[in-house]
């Protein structure tokens, strides 16, 4: 086994970034937009969060105007408002984020997210600029993503080794994904079969959502699911180590290829 070090770290999360994807992954997942932050913008917004020391010589409370307005560019893309995140991962554990939720409509409130002072969105930030790489700011269209339509998925040696209900603290047990589990394992793995061949990376973990299969920019809903009218579509890719949620399966123990609910 290679000795851990922070290189290896890098190495290992850096091409599960959303801007490191081959192109024809980035086909098959949700679209994103490229906000082309530079480095400034992303120091000013650190600069309100209680991590600012993390950052050498950052001055406290820079301005944050170019931030928002670029934010608000951004949006005029998208009807309905949208979802921000790094290329690495969502600030998902910032205040506004735990308060009012993750979907935005303005420039303020993306800025709230970044400064809300989210440890993932400042960690991230600052490995990347450890390895004089700039980080990625994104928006993508806002979906409604039911709990139960998520799924976390292993591959190993570019084979699929496990299967998972990704929500299974919260939603725990759910007889609609156990009366139609047969209808769900076979969308994920087609579009498991389909992704594979195009991944950059052998060993991944990959998240995917149930989406209807007349309308894959849709909002599934359980009378899909109940009709067989859905497919899988890429949301993530995470790295395949440790630190990585292994959903209903164990880094302790070998994966068996089975998918997993909770029963």
């Amino acid at each position: 086994m290679m000795p851990w070090s922070l290189e290896l770290f890098w190495e290992t999360i850096n091409p599960t970034f959303i801007e490191n994807w081959p192109q024809a992954i980035r086909e098959r997942a949700l679209p994103a937009l490229d906000l082309q932050v530079p480095q400034e913008e992303l120091l000013a917004a650190m600069s309100h969060t209680r991590f600012r020391n993390w950052f050498p010589n950052l001055r406290p409370f820079m301005s944050l105007d170019a931030l928002t307005e670029r934010i608000n560019d951004g949006l005029n893309h998208f009807e309905g408002g949208a979802f921000l995140r790094l290329g690495s991962r969502s600030p998902k554990d910032a205040v506004q984020a735990q308060q009012f939720g993750l979907h935005i409509e303005n420039g303020g409130q993306g800025v709230g997210l970044l400064t809300g002072n989210s440890r993932r969105v400042a960690f991230d930030i600052r490995s990347a600029m450890d390895y004089s790489y700039l980080p990625r700011l994104f928006l993508r269209p806002w979906r409604t993503i039911p709990a139960w339509s998520e799924f976390r998925c292993f591959i190993q040696s570019g084979e699929v080794v496990g299967l998972s209900q990704y929500d299974f603290r919260f939603l725990g047990r759910s007889e609609l994904l156990l009366t139609h589990a047969k209808i769900i394992e076979a969308a994920l793995r087609h579009e498991l079969e389909v992704i594979i061949p195009h991944l950059h990376l052998s060993d991944v973990v990959v998240d995917l959502i149930l989406v209807p299969a007349d309308d894959p920019d849709g909002i599934i809903t359980a009378g899909h699911l109940e009709r067989g009218a859905v497919v899988a579509r890429l949301l993530e890719l995470n790295p395949f180590f440790m630190q990585t949620n292994p959903a209903l399966f164990s880094w302790l123990e070998p994966m068996d290829g089975s998918f997993r609910l909770v029963r």
